[in-house]
């Protein structure tokens, strides 16, 4: 690219051509005083031009190093607004992980508690039927001792009567009758054998035969005084009663039932 000569250059250029012509004077004149005079104006020329070249080029380098440091901070706030955007970016997704974290963390222990419940509810169930089972097993052990003691004593009303129990726990009513009919057989005073006759009875529909036994077991109990198992049987046979009995009659019955237990 052409760039319009400076003065100095053009000076320079007509320095150095002045002196070349003073020399070849001087050369021709024999005058050297002639020749050093463009010689010397040529030199200041030179010196003059090199120094303003010199700050030419120091004010390039100046204006170099300003741009540059334009640039240099137009980059650093450009650099600095995207370390800004990302930081915003990364504590928002930050904040976002940390949410759902949390979120996941209340899942997971609720999650947890719910399992945790349902593990101690099976667990609960499962030692309620370890419990069952081991009953079970006792009064199956009962029943086998008690039939072992029956065959060795088979006049002992009191072991059929146990027995009787045994087979009433494990819900085999028909059974624990037929024990209980036996003890009675043997013992007609045995006011418990009578009690739980009565009650199973009643479960099994037969209330009048419940409210003889019942009647039969309180009365025995006053006498062996057993007030508390007297009350308990007296209470279930007028309840057994009062349901078994058509509600015109319970008025007379009542007073018949007072009577027989005074």
């Amino acid at each position: 690219m052409s760039e319009q000569k400076h003065w100095l250059d053009l000076a320079e250029i007509g320095s150095a051509a002045v002196s070349l012509g003073g020399s070849i004077a001087a050369l021709a004149g024999q005058s050297v005083a002639y020749a050093t005079i463009p010689l010397s104006l040529s030199v200041i020329l030179n010196l003059w031009n090199r120094n303003r070249l010199l700050q030419e080029m120091l004010t390039s380098h100046n204006q170099g190093v300003a741009t540059l440091q334009q640039e240099i901070h137009s980059h650093r706030e450009t650099l600095q607004g995207s370390l800004n955007e990302l930081s915003n970016k990364t504590s928002y997704q930050l904040g976002e992980l940390e949410r759902l974290a949390e979120d996941n963390r209340e899942q997971l222990q609720t999650d947890l508690n719910l399992k945790e419940q349902n593990l101690r509810e099976v667990l609960e169930n499962l030692q309620q039927e370890h419990n069952q089972i081991a009953k079970i097993v006792a009064e199956l052990q009962q029943i086998e001792n008690l039939s072992q003691g029956i065959s060795n004593n088979p006049n002992c009303a009191d072991f059929y009567y146990r027995r009787g129990l045994s087979h009433q726990h494990l819900g085999d009513k028909h059974g624990a009758i037929a024990d209980y009919n036996k003890a009675i057989e043997l013992d007609a005073t045995h006011a418990s054998a009578h009690h739980q006759r009565g009650i199973l009875s009643a479960e099994l529909g037969n209330r009048r035969q419940a409210v003889d036994d019942l009647r039969r077991a309180a009365k025995l109990y006053f006498e062996q005084g057993d007030i508390d198992s007297y009350q308990q049987a007296r209470d279930l046979s007028k309840e057994f009663y009062e349901i078994a009995t058509p509600t015109t009659e319970q008025a007379y019955e009542k007073i018949n039932l007072a009577n027989f237990l005074s």
